[in-house]
Protein backbone atom coordinates (compact mmCIF):
# COMPACT_ATOMS: atom_id res chain seq x y z
CA UNK A 1 0.00 0.00 0.00
CA UNK A 2 1.22 3.47 -0.34
CA UNK A 3 -0.81 6.23 1.20
CA UNK A 4 -3.51 3.80 2.00
CA UNK A 5 -3.27 2.38 -1.62
CA UNK A 6 -3.07 -0.73 -2.59
CA UNK A 7 -1.56 -1.87 -6.40
CA UNK A 8 -1.19 -5.09 -8.33
CA UNK A 9 2.38 -5.08 -9.81
CA UNK A 10 3.31 -7.40 -12.39
CA UNK A 11 6.29 -9.38 -13.42
CA UNK A 12 7.39 -6.08 -16.13
CA UNK A 13 6.58 -3.71 -13.48
CA UNK A 14 3.28 -2.51 -14.42
CA UNK A 15 1.00 -1.21 -11.51
CA UNK A 16 -2.87 -1.43 -11.50
CA UNK A 17 -4.41 0.29 -8.74
CA UNK A 18 -7.08 -2.11 -6.67
CA UNK A 19 -8.37 -0.59 -3.75
CA UNK A 20 -7.61 2.23 -0.67
CA UNK A 21 -7.41 0.73 2.96
CA UNK A 22 -8.00 2.84 5.71
CA UNK A 23 -4.92 1.38 7.38
CA UNK A 24 -1.45 3.07 7.90
CA UNK A 25 0.63 -0.59 7.48
CA UNK A 26 0.10 -3.52 5.65
CA UNK A 27 1.57 -6.67 7.91
CA UNK A 28 0.77 -9.76 6.62
CA UNK A 29 -0.73 -11.18 3.00
CA UNK A 30 -2.56 -14.52 2.00
CA UNK A 31 -4.16 -15.94 -1.01
CA UNK A 32 -7.77 -17.28 -0.49
CA UNK A 33 -9.63 -19.04 -2.96
CA UNK A 34 -8.65 -16.34 -5.68
CA UNK A 35 -9.03 -13.65 -3.29
CA UNK A 36 -6.36 -11.63 -1.32
CA UNK A 37 -6.31 -11.36 2.48
CA UNK A 38 -4.67 -8.12 3.61
CA UNK A 39 -3.51 -7.72 7.75
CA UNK A 40 -3.04 -4.68 8.93
CA UNK A 41 -1.88 -2.32 11.40
CA UNK A 42 -2.91 1.47 12.61
CA UNK A 43 -5.76 0.09 12.93
CA UNK A 44 -5.63 -3.87 12.96
CA UNK A 45 -7.79 -4.88 10.43
CA UNK A 46 -8.67 -7.84 7.91
CA UNK A 47 -9.44 -6.91 4.00
CA UNK A 48 -10.41 -9.43 1.47
CA UNK A 49 -9.56 -8.38 -2.23
CA UNK A 50 -11.74 -9.77 -4.65
CA UNK A 51 -13.19 -10.05 -7.97
CA UNK A 52 -16.41 -9.27 -7.03
CA UNK A 53 -17.68 -5.58 -6.73
CA UNK A 54 -20.15 -4.59 -4.32
CA UNK A 55 -19.96 -1.29 -5.67
CA UNK A 56 -18.45 0.56 -8.30
CA UNK A 57 -14.76 1.60 -7.28
CA UNK A 58 -13.23 4.96 -6.76
CA UNK A 59 -10.30 6.45 -8.15
CA UNK A 60 -8.96 10.30 -7.63
CA UNK A 61 -5.74 11.51 -9.89
CA UNK A 62 -3.81 13.56 -8.48
CA UNK A 63 -4.22 17.27 -8.29
CA UNK A 64 -3.25 18.29 -11.76
CA UNK A 65 -1.56 22.18 -11.95
CA UNK A 66 -1.69 24.25 -14.66
CA UNK A 67 1.02 26.55 -13.50
CA UNK A 68 -2.02 29.40 -13.75
CA UNK A 69 -5.68 30.28 -14.59
CA UNK A 70 -6.79 27.93 -16.53
CA UNK A 71 -10.18 27.07 -18.44
CA UNK A 72 -10.70 23.16 -18.46
CA UNK A 73 -11.85 21.11 -21.31
CA UNK A 74 -11.70 18.03 -22.91
CA UNK A 75 -11.37 14.23 -20.73
CA UNK A 76 -10.32 11.37 -22.62
CA UNK A 77 -10.93 8.32 -21.72
CA UNK A 78 -8.58 4.66 -22.25
CA UNK A 79 -10.73 2.06 -20.83
CA UNK A 80 -12.02 -1.68 -21.68
CA UNK A 81 -15.30 -0.36 -20.60
CA UNK A 82 -15.90 3.05 -20.58
CA UNK A 83 -19.51 3.09 -20.72
CA UNK A 84 -19.39 2.25 -16.75
CA UNK A 85 -17.06 4.65 -15.83
CA UNK A 86 -18.82 7.73 -14.17
CA UNK A 87 -16.36 11.05 -13.97
CA UNK A 88 -16.58 13.74 -11.72
CA UNK A 89 -14.45 16.26 -11.69
CA UNK A 90 -13.61 19.27 -9.42
CA UNK A 91 -11.05 22.42 -9.24
CA UNK A 92 -9.25 25.49 -6.74
CA UNK A 93 -7.08 27.84 -6.50
CA UNK A 94 -4.76 25.54 -3.87
CA UNK A 95 -2.52 23.11 -3.89
CA UNK A 96 -4.63 20.70 -1.68
CA UNK A 97 -8.19 20.67 -1.96
CA UNK A 98 -9.94 22.33 0.93
CA UNK A 99 -13.11 23.75 1.26
CA UNK A 100 -12.49 26.99 -0.37
CA UNK A 101 -12.31 24.42 -3.86
CA UNK A 102 -15.38 24.01 -5.82
CA UNK A 103 -17.40 20.99 -5.71
CA UNK A 104 -17.67 17.47 -7.22
CA UNK A 105 -19.60 17.67 -10.79
CA UNK A 106 -19.97 15.23 -13.65
CA UNK A 107 -17.93 15.92 -16.60
CA UNK A 108 -20.92 16.09 -19.24
CA UNK A 109 -20.12 14.45 -22.84
CA UNK A 110 -16.69 13.84 -21.66
CA UNK A 111 -16.48 17.94 -21.38
CA UNK A 112 -15.03 19.29 -18.08
CA UNK A 113 -17.42 21.32 -16.12
CA UNK A 114 -15.63 22.52 -13.38
CA UNK A 115 -14.71 26.34 -13.20
CA UNK A 116 -11.75 27.71 -14.36
CA UNK A 117 -8.92 27.78 -11.70
CA UNK A 118 -5.59 27.11 -11.32
CA UNK A 119 -5.98 23.63 -10.06
CA UNK A 120 -8.05 20.48 -11.01
CA UNK A 121 -8.56 16.99 -9.63
CA UNK A 122 -10.38 14.06 -11.59
CA UNK A 123 -12.92 11.41 -9.62
CA UNK A 124 -13.29 7.77 -11.40
CA UNK A 125 -16.33 5.80 -10.28
CA UNK A 126 -15.46 2.70 -12.07
CA UNK A 127 -18.56 0.19 -12.14
CA UNK A 128 -17.08 -2.47 -14.72
CA UNK A 129 -13.47 -3.30 -16.40
CA UNK A 130 -10.84 -1.28 -16.36
CA UNK A 131 -9.25 1.94 -16.85
CA UNK A 132 -5.73 2.46 -18.26
CA UNK A 133 -5.58 6.15 -18.75
CA UNK A 134 -7.02 9.20 -18.54
CA UNK A 135 -6.17 12.54 -20.08
CA UNK A 136 -7.66 16.62 -19.52
CA UNK A 137 -7.02 19.41 -21.74
CA UNK A 138 -6.74 22.72 -20.73
CA UNK A 139 -6.32 26.53 -21.53
CA UNK A 140 -3.84 28.94 -19.38
CA UNK A 141 -5.64 32.48 -19.53
CA UNK A 142 -3.34 34.23 -21.61
CA UNK A 143 -0.98 36.19 -19.91
CA UNK A 144 0.93 39.61 -21.60
CA UNK A 145 4.44 39.56 -22.56
CA UNK A 146 7.12 42.13 -20.83
CA UNK A 147 9.42 43.79 -22.58
CA UNK A 148 12.21 43.93 -20.32
CA UNK A 149 14.83 46.44 -21.61
CA UNK A 150 15.06 48.54 -25.25
CA UNK A 151 18.37 49.84 -26.06
CA UNK A 152 19.75 52.25 -28.74
CA UNK A 153 23.13 51.39 -30.01
CA UNK A 154 25.58 53.92 -30.84
CA UNK A 155 25.62 55.03 -34.30
CA UNK A 156 27.50 54.18 -37.24
CA UNK A 157 26.73 50.24 -36.29
CA UNK A 158 24.12 48.08 -37.76
CA UNK A 159 23.71 44.22 -37.94
CA UNK A 160 22.38 41.93 -40.69
CA UNK A 161 21.07 38.44 -39.57
CA UNK A 162 22.56 35.09 -40.74
CA UNK A 163 21.26 31.35 -40.09
CA UNK A 164 24.14 29.51 -38.64
CA UNK A 165 25.09 26.15 -40.27
CA UNK A 166 23.37 23.41 -38.79
CA UNK A 167 25.18 20.62 -37.25
CA UNK A 168 24.87 16.77 -38.13
CA UNK A 169 22.33 14.21 -36.92
CA UNK A 170 23.43 13.37 -33.73
CA UNK A 171 22.95 9.61 -32.90
CA UNK A 172 20.74 8.34 -30.96
CA UNK A 173 20.53 5.17 -28.42
CA UNK A 174 18.00 2.69 -28.19
CA UNK A 175 17.02 4.02 -24.59
CA UNK A 176 16.46 7.17 -26.01
CA UNK A 177 14.51 5.90 -29.16
CA UNK A 178 12.38 3.82 -26.52
CA UNK A 179 11.82 6.63 -24.20
CA UNK A 180 9.50 8.73 -26.59
CA UNK A 181 11.81 11.47 -26.34
CA UNK A 182 12.02 14.27 -29.09
CA UNK A 183 14.94 13.25 -31.10
CA UNK A 184 14.54 16.05 -33.35
CA UNK A 185 17.38 18.61 -32.74
CA UNK A 186 16.59 22.36 -32.75
CA UNK A 187 17.05 24.61 -35.34
CA UNK A 188 20.52 26.61 -35.41
CA UNK A 189 20.11 29.76 -33.82
CA UNK A 190 20.05 33.14 -35.88
CA UNK A 191 23.46 35.07 -35.39
CA UNK A 192 24.46 38.89 -35.69
CA UNK A 193 27.09 40.24 -37.93
CA UNK A 194 28.22 44.12 -37.44
CA UNK A 195 28.70 46.18 -40.30
CA UNK A 196 29.75 49.46 -40.08
CA UNK A 197 28.53 52.67 -41.88
CA UNK A 198 27.80 56.02 -41.53
CA UNK A 199 24.18 56.77 -40.14
CA UNK A 200 23.59 53.48 -39.10
CA UNK A 201 21.38 52.71 -36.15
CA UNK A 202 20.33 49.45 -34.27
CA UNK A 203 17.95 48.99 -31.54
CA UNK A 204 17.79 45.99 -29.59
CA UNK A 205 15.03 44.88 -26.56
CA UNK A 206 14.83 42.03 -24.41
CA UNK A 207 11.09 40.71 -24.32
CA UNK A 208 9.58 37.62 -22.34
CA UNK A 209 6.12 36.00 -22.46
CA UNK A 210 4.83 34.17 -18.70
CA UNK A 211 2.75 31.27 -21.09
CA UNK A 212 5.80 30.74 -23.54
CA UNK A 213 3.77 31.98 -26.11
CA UNK A 214 5.86 33.09 -29.82
CA UNK A 215 6.11 37.02 -30.03
CA UNK A 216 6.35 39.36 -32.83
CA UNK A 217 7.49 43.29 -32.76
CA UNK A 218 6.44 46.34 -34.34
CA UNK A 219 8.88 49.61 -33.89
CA UNK A 220 7.64 52.42 -34.67
CA UNK A 221 8.82 56.67 -34.00
CA UNK A 222 8.67 59.90 -33.52
CA UNK A 223 10.40 63.38 -33.13
CA UNK A 224 10.93 64.86 -29.86
CA UNK A 225 7.27 67.20 -29.43
CA UNK A 226 5.17 65.02 -31.45
CA UNK A 227 2.17 62.75 -30.35
CA UNK A 228 1.79 60.56 -33.71
CA UNK A 229 4.05 57.44 -34.27
CA UNK A 230 5.36 56.37 -37.44
CA UNK A 231 6.09 52.80 -38.29
CA UNK A 232 9.97 51.71 -38.65
CA UNK A 233 9.01 47.71 -38.66
CA UNK A 234 6.21 45.66 -38.27
CA UNK A 235 5.69 41.27 -37.60
CA UNK A 236 9.72 41.16 -36.49
CA UNK A 237 10.34 37.52 -35.06
CA UNK A 238 13.81 39.20 -33.80
CA UNK A 239 14.68 41.30 -30.86
CA UNK A 240 16.95 43.19 -33.36
CA UNK A 241 16.30 45.70 -35.64
CA UNK A 242 19.24 48.18 -38.35
CA UNK A 243 18.49 50.91 -40.61
CA UNK A 244 20.37 54.02 -42.35
CA UNK A 245 19.18 57.17 -41.18
CA UNK A 246 21.28 59.41 -43.08
CA UNK A 247 18.17 60.45 -45.04
CA UNK A 248 16.81 61.61 -41.34
CA UNK A 249 16.09 64.89 -40.67
CA UNK A 250 18.38 66.12 -38.10
CA UNK A 251 16.66 65.88 -34.73
CA UNK A 252 15.87 64.21 -31.42
CA UNK A 253 13.77 61.53 -31.73
CA UNK A 254 11.97 58.49 -29.65
CA UNK A 255 11.59 54.83 -29.97
CA UNK A 256 8.64 52.35 -29.14
CA UNK A 257 8.86 48.97 -29.50
CA UNK A 258 5.76 46.97 -28.69
CA UNK A 259 5.87 42.68 -28.16
CA UNK A 260 2.48 40.76 -29.30
CA UNK A 261 1.69 37.39 -28.27
CA UNK A 262 -1.40 37.42 -31.27
CA UNK A 263 0.09 34.93 -33.40
CA UNK A 264 0.06 32.32 -30.12
CA UNK A 265 -3.45 32.97 -29.30
CA UNK A 266 -6.84 32.70 -30.55
CA UNK A 267 -8.46 35.78 -32.14
CA UNK A 268 -8.88 38.70 -29.72
CA UNK A 269 -7.18 36.89 -27.16
CA UNK A 270 -3.66 38.32 -27.75
CA UNK A 271 -1.54 40.89 -25.30
CA UNK A 272 1.22 43.63 -26.25
CA UNK A 273 3.24 45.43 -23.99
CA UNK A 274 5.28 48.06 -25.13
CA UNK A 275 8.18 50.52 -23.82
CA UNK A 276 9.80 53.91 -25.22
CA UNK A 277 13.05 54.03 -25.53
CA UNK A 278 15.81 56.58 -24.31
CA UNK A 279 16.47 59.90 -26.58
CA UNK A 280 18.26 58.90 -29.80
CA UNK A 281 19.87 61.87 -32.04
CA UNK A 282 19.92 61.97 -35.75
CA UNK A 283 22.46 64.17 -36.79
CA UNK A 284 23.65 64.37 -40.16
CA UNK A 285 25.12 67.73 -40.45
CA UNK A 286 28.52 68.33 -40.39
CA UNK A 287 30.70 70.66 -37.72
CA UNK A 288 30.93 74.26 -38.80
CA UNK A 289 34.88 75.31 -39.21
CA UNK A 290 35.13 79.14 -38.93
CA UNK A 291 38.71 80.53 -38.82
CA UNK A 292 38.69 83.72 -36.79
CA UNK A 293 42.38 84.89 -37.47
CA UNK A 294 45.41 84.19 -39.30
CA UNK A 295 48.65 85.35 -37.53
CA UNK A 296 52.32 84.76 -38.94
CA UNK A 297 52.46 82.45 -35.58
CA UNK A 298 49.37 80.84 -34.84
CA UNK A 299 45.48 80.59 -36.30
CA UNK A 300 42.35 80.83 -34.00
CA UNK A 301 39.30 79.26 -35.29
CA UNK A 302 36.15 77.82 -33.42
CA UNK A 303 34.38 74.48 -33.97
CA UNK A 304 30.54 74.10 -33.61
CA UNK A 305 28.02 71.37 -33.32
CA UNK A 306 25.38 71.84 -31.86
CA UNK A 307 23.43 68.65 -31.92
CA UNK A 308 25.47 65.73 -30.84
CA UNK A 309 28.51 67.24 -29.87
CA UNK A 310 32.52 67.41 -30.97
CA UNK A 311 34.41 63.89 -30.74
CA UNK A 312 37.84 65.16 -32.29
CA UNK A 313 39.49 68.30 -33.48
CA UNK A 314 42.68 67.45 -35.37
CA UNK A 315 45.25 69.58 -37.24
CA UNK A 316 47.71 69.02 -39.70
CA UNK A 317 50.75 71.56 -41.58
CA UNK A 318 50.89 68.73 -44.08
CA UNK A 319 47.89 67.83 -44.90
CA UNK A 320 48.35 63.83 -44.77
CA UNK A 321 49.64 63.52 -40.60
CA UNK A 322 46.81 64.95 -38.23
CA UNK A 323 46.99 65.42 -34.37
CA UNK A 324 44.52 65.87 -31.92
CA UNK A 325 44.64 69.94 -30.55
CA UNK A 326 43.18 70.91 -27.36
CA UNK A 327 40.58 73.83 -26.67
CA UNK A 328 41.32 76.88 -25.39
CA UNK A 329 39.33 76.24 -22.53
CA UNK A 330 41.45 72.94 -22.18
CA UNK A 331 38.54 70.33 -22.70
CA UNK A 332 36.46 69.05 -25.32
CA UNK A 333 33.30 69.58 -23.55
CA UNK A 334 30.88 71.39 -25.01
CA UNK A 335 29.23 72.23 -28.63
CA UNK A 336 31.49 75.06 -29.29
CA UNK A 337 34.96 75.66 -28.36
CA UNK A 338 37.86 77.92 -29.75
CA UNK A 339 41.42 76.99 -30.85
CA UNK A 340 44.53 78.64 -31.18
CA UNK A 341 47.17 76.83 -33.46
CA UNK A 342 50.74 77.80 -33.38
CA UNK A 343 52.00 78.05 -36.84
CA UNK A 344 55.53 78.99 -38.37
CA UNK A 345 55.44 82.23 -41.05
CA UNK A 346 53.71 80.68 -44.41
CA UNK A 347 52.63 77.23 -42.87
CA UNK A 348 49.09 75.94 -44.13
CA UNK A 349 46.98 74.56 -41.17
CA UNK A 350 44.31 71.95 -42.52
CA UNK A 351 41.67 71.14 -39.93
CA UNK A 352 39.29 68.26 -39.13
CA UNK A 353 36.37 67.89 -37.19
CA UNK A 354 34.21 64.76 -36.29
CA UNK A 355 30.79 65.09 -34.26
CA UNK A 356 29.75 62.50 -31.62
CA UNK A 357 27.47 61.02 -35.34
CA UNK A 358 30.46 60.39 -37.43
CA UNK A 359 30.02 63.62 -39.53
CA UNK A 360 33.14 64.94 -40.84
CA UNK A 361 34.03 68.42 -41.75
CA UNK A 362 37.53 69.44 -43.09
CA UNK A 363 38.90 73.26 -43.71
CA UNK A 364 42.36 75.12 -44.94
CA UNK A 365 44.00 78.15 -44.09
CA UNK A 366 46.78 80.06 -45.81
CA UNK A 367 47.58 80.58 -49.63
Amino acid sequence: GTDGYTYEITPHGEATRLCKIDSDSVTAMASAGGDTILATSNPGRLFRIGHTKSQPGIYESNVIDSEGFARWGAITLDASNGDAVKILTRSGNTAKPDKTWYPWVDATGGQAQSAPARYMQMQLQIGEGTVDKIDACYLPKNQPPHIDTVKILPVGTGFTSTQAAPLPPLPHSPNQLASGEDLNDPPPPVRWLAVEGHGLRTVVWKASDPNGDDLTYNVSWRKRGETAWHDLAKNLSEPVLSWDTTSWSDGTYELKVEASDAGSNTPGEGLSDEQISRAMIVDNTPPVIRVISQKSDEVEFTVTDDLSGLQSVTVSTDGKTYKSIVPVDGILDSGSERFVAKITPGQVVFIRAEDGSGNVAGAQTGK
